[in-house]
């Protein structure tokens, strides 16, 4: 129980985890290949064009973060031309789509009771696979995460000497597995969003909706300049929820969702600078996050509605679990400093990796590969294989968007199973699928949808590039290409634990201006979401925790209170997601009245 528990805990706390379902079957260097699905590119004829569209696009390599789109674009047009390959390359995704549908679209987020409802375990109408992915279970944010939480399950879970000596065990609710799930995924929007902030050029941020945009190019030193700064800007930070900092700071948060929505998306063509990429990324994990919260919601109701046809009886030699300190407020709490502690030992084995491999030069110039072969942690030599998976993407994403605009364009009853399924309350749902409405509502769903697709095809094709070889099959200790990615990973890897630990510190203290409704309290009711601030502030120290204590108490703040019966201090629902994160417009222009 308790290794499924913390499974579920990582799992959900990955950004864009919910949104992928990857079988390890092909790695090397940090990148896997997933083998189970059905190559769309293997279909007779569609690697043909592949290649002829970018024979045609001279110079491009399908990885080039800004180009990708121009390839696949070529290839999927063309692909339509022939009715018949067509028709085979949406079966062939049909067929993937119908045999993993509960785990691409609904991974049962909570418990795998095979009792549990329908509604539980319902797919979304677009089903998501990905056919190729970084290797996050051997990233040491996310080990470091895996024995972080395990510590903290250990001390909840684990009967203590006196337990043991009575042959008592800890009983654990199923809906426990559901509360923890929904109040990590949760935390893992604000922090999509908080994120965001941190990296964001400082010289744009002001309290206007616009504000807050990242650089136009990916520059490292730029980036890293940017967020020391966001860093040092929270000594001595006003907390008040009045206070400029507030305001741009939930400016920031709030506008994210305008950058992607108000993205062109014409053509195919993807022309997205950094900021719409990033914003497109994060409305797509909370879209994926948004929808196994409903699930969640689903299966909690089930055990619910179980629990009062079938009262649990008490049984013999067990307790149930501190209810306090079992509270998601107490199990999820991560503060700077355990970041810090708990990144030393895989950092250790990362570095060891990275020196068997590399030698960096003591002034930062361009250091030597002293071995190729144990480079082979570092990079992936599969070239082509991981060109043709980012492709293999590609053609799957264009493949669901046709499936999408086929579906909303055969009936209104479509549109508004879409927006049921995105949380929308009934009278949006009717407001926006009435008579000169609903095409307008359509459009504005599929600009969306192609703008957040776009999106995770570049990044995901930059990442892969960033980890693969410059010739198949080998890593060459001459080529300055090789070098300089490898060089780029060693940097990236000795400012990991402090960019995760500032990560997590900004996150804390930044959330804490959003409001949220207490989770079973009175939705009137709401309350600032302090409980990440606390955690936060009692593990600092010296002048930095001096100067947020007073802030903390100027701005009158104070840490959550347990109550009895509650299980989290905070929760995110569906309409919070919905009106204050997505910022959806639920009552577009009525077309019909305009003069």
């Amino acid at each position: 129980m308790k290794a499924l528990l913390l499974i579920t805990l990582i799992i959900s706390g990955s950004l864009y985890a919910a949104d992928k379902t990857v079988k390890k079957s092909e790695t090397e260097g940090g990148v896997v290949i997933n083998s189970s699905l059905q190559k769309l590119m293997d279909i007779k004829g569609v690697k043909t064009i592949y290649d002829t569209c970018k024979k045609d696009n001279p110079g491009i390599n399908l990885s080039e973060n800004d180009r990708t789109q121009t390839v696949l674009s070529c290839l999927w047009k063309d692909v339509q031309k022939d009715d018949d390959l067509k028709k085979k390359v949406m079966n062939a995704y049909a067929d993937d789509a119908k045999a993993g549908t509960s785990a691409a679209a609904g991974r049962a987020p909570a418990s795998a009771d095979p009792k549990a409802p329908k509604a539980a375990t319902a797919p979304d109408i677009i089903t998501k696979k990905v056919s190729v992915d970084m290797d996050y279970e051997k990233d040491p944010g996310v080990i470091a995460l895996s024995k972080y939480y395990e510590k903290k399950l250990d001390e909840i879970l684990d009967p203590n000497k006196d337990d043991i000596k009575k042959n008592i065990i800890i009983a654990v609710d199923h809906r426990k597995f559901i509360e923890l799930y929904k109040s990590e995924l949760g935390k893992t929007i604000i922090s999509a969003f908080t994120s965001y902030c941190l990296d964001t050029d400082p010289a744009t941020c002001n309290c206007e909706p616009t504000g807050c945009t990242l650089s136009c190019k990916i520059d490292s030193s730029k980036m890293k300049t940017d967020r020391d700064t966001n860093i040092k800007s929270l000594a001595g930070i006003d907390l008040d929820s009045n206070s400029l900092a507030a305001k741009k700071w939930k400016g920031c948060i709030t506008s994210v969702p305008q950058h992607c929505i108000e993205a062109t998306a014409s053509n195919n063509t993807f022309t997205q600078d950094e900021t719409v990429k990033r914003s497109c990324l994060i409305m797509d994990y909370v879209s994926s996050a948004r929808k196994n919260i409903m699930l969640a919601d689903a299966q909690n109701k089930f055990y619910d509605d179980l629990a009062k046809d079938r009262p649990v009886n008490a049984v013999q030699n067990t307790k149930q679990m501190d209810a306090q300190k079992s509270s998601s407020d107490a199990v999820l709490e991560v503060s700077s400093k355990d970041i810090e502690t708990n990144m030393k030992e895989p950092m250790t084995q990362a570095k060891a990796d990275m020196d068997a491999c590399y030698k960096a030069n003591a002034d930062g110039s361009t250091g030597t590969i002293t071995n190729a072969e144990a480079c082979k942690k570092i990079l992936s030599t599969n070239k082509e294989a991981n060109e043709n998976a980012i492709a293999e993407l590609g053609m799957r994403q264009l493949a669901q968007q046709d499936i999408l605009e086929k579906e909303l364009d055969s009936s209104p009853d479509k549109v508004k199973d879409y927006l049921k399924q995105e949380g929308y309350a009934q009278t949006d749902i009717d407001a926006m699928t009435k008579k000169g409405v609903i095409d307008q509502t359509k459009q504005e769903i599929m600009d969306r949808y192609k703008n957040q697709k776009e999106a995770i095809v570049a990044e995901m094709a930059a990442k892969i590039n960033a980890k693969t070889s410059s010739t198949e099959g080998k890593i060459d200790p001459q080529s300055l290409t090789d070098i300089g990615k490898i060089k780029a990973i060693s940097e990236e890897m000795s400012s990991r634990t402090k960019d995760l630990s500032n990560l997590v510190k900004f996150d804390n203290i930044v959330s804490s201006y959003l409001q949220i409704t207490p989770e079973g309290s009175n939705s009137k009711e709401v309350s600032r979401n302090t409980a990440s601030l606390f955690g936060e502030v009692k593990d600092m120290s010296g002048d930095d925790a001096k100067a947020l204590n007073k802030q903390i108490e100027t701005a009158k703040l104070s840490a959550p209170s347990f109550k009895s019966g509650q299980t989290s201090a905070t929760n995110l629902d569906i309409k919070t997601i919905n009106n204050d994160f997505m910022k959806y417009s639920t009552q577009p222009e009525d077309p019909t009245k305009k003069k």
